[in-house]
């Protein structure tokens, strides 16, 4: 029936689904008195909601957890408040479920927020059995399509139903201005649409013959980078002051040459932008450097590239016209990327237990590499000091 299904959207043939009933669970008896009742090898969606702003990214360790949602059928799903599961008789429970029913197929749309959200405010560690945004990638590896609100929209029909969320809650304001009911609506909104593409996109996957690395690649590698997230890795605050205190004075000394070689070329940074107050050149202004290397330095564009200064041209640049002030504003630019990327930048992303916790993502390369973001760990160059 599921690849029928598939068969069917896949083919351009118009589904018509339910609206998703939605009931909200007061007490957590009621809630595991029907996950204790669903039979061998179930599927069970969780999706979580926070009070994060839309405009910022999520902390799993200090944003509020508002409501869980759960559904076990392609018709409709529950979600229950955080004041019915924050006690110590639900996670006892719910931990033991897990630990009884290792058959049923817990399943996320990127399962490793949910899961760690669950951890860090609960004290749950759930595995995670599917997780929809996997299979669509291993179905399509192509970027920026694997969201679950246009999947939704893709293969199921569904509506904008987020729409009635961002009335309540705008940029700088959290989930938590969402009245109760639309909020929890849109939870089980979230689940039911989550069940619903995991049915169509596992046939899919069994159709197009990828179900094994899906199987025995993805979801391990996810639910151990989910461990490894959740443990983080820890920074040593104060090596970062001691690199503070050894890259300011070089990044203070490389501006300053490309500063003195572009007084002796001539250049005068208040023809350039008119509320500058100093001639003296900003190393880091793109429009500044191209002013200085195509007007005061009268350099010719390289092939077409108009009055570009990324690092290619400059080197390309200096091997026609070996100007010394191109180094340096080169020298210039390394340095301040050091600073900025792996110390300033992985300062800011220590979070309150002294660690961080960077997102490393399955799905973000076409050629299924694995990126690491927040901060991005992987890029730190083997010969640098950081």
């Amino acid at each position: 029936a599921a690849w029928k299904l598939a068969s069917a959207i896949i083919n351009g043939r118009t589904i018509k689904w339910c609206d998703p009933r939605w009931y909200v669970l007061d007490q957590h008896n009621d809630l595991m008195k029907h996950l204790r009742k669903l039979p061998l090898g179930h599927r069970v969606v969780i999706d979580v909601e926070t009070d994060a702003p839309p405009d910022r990214e999520i902390d799993v360790l200090q944003d509020l957890l508002l409501c869980v949602g759960f559904s076990w059928h392609p018709s409709f799903g529950v979600t229950i408040p955080i004041e019915a599961i924050d006690n110590s008789y639900f996670i006892t429970e719910f931990q033991a479920l897990i630990a009884s029913r290792p058959d049923l197929k817990w399943t996320y749309h990127n399962g490793k927020f949910d899961t760690a959200i669950l951890r860090n405010r609960l004290g749950l560690i759930i595995p995670i059995g599917d997780d929809t945004m996997l299979m669509s990638y291993i179905c399509d590896e192509r970027s920026g399509i694997h969201g679950l609100k246009h999947l939704s929209m893709l293969y199921c029909g569904a509506p904008r139903y987020e729409l009635k969320i961002l009335q309540y809650a705008p940029r700088k304001q959290g989930m938590s201005a969402v009245p109760k009911p639309i909020l929890y609506e849109y939870n089980v909104c979230d689940c039911v649409y989550t069940y619903r593409l995991a049915e169509v996109l596992e046939a899919r996957m069994r159709s197009e013959g990828v179900e094994r690395p899906y199987k025995e690649l993805l979801i391990p590698a996810c639910n151990a980078l989910s461990k490894i997230e959740a443990h983080g890795v820890a920074i040593d605050l104060e090596y970062v002051e001691q690199l503070k205190d050894t890259y300011l004075p070089r990044i203070a000394e490389a501006t300053a040459k490309v500063q003195f070689a572009a007084l002796q070329a001539g250049y005068d940074a208040r023809m350039v932008i008119k509320s500058a107050k100093t001639l003296l050149i900003n190393p880091g202004s793109p429009k500044q450097l191209a002013a200085l290397l195509y007007d005061t330095l009268h350099l010719p564009t390289i092939r077409n590239q108009g009055r570009t200064t990324k690092k290619e041209v400059l080197d390309e640049l200096f091997d026609l016209y070996p100007y010394p002030v191109i180094t340096d504003v080169k020298d210039c630019r390394i340095k301040n990327h050091m600073m900025n990327t792996y110390v300033f930048g992985i300062e800011d992303d220590v979070r309150i237990d002294g660690r961080i916790h960077p997102d490393t993502l399955l799905h973000g390369t076409a050629t299924g590499r694995r990126s690491i973001h927040n901060p991005p760990l992987q890029t730190i160059p083997k010969q640098a000091s950081v």
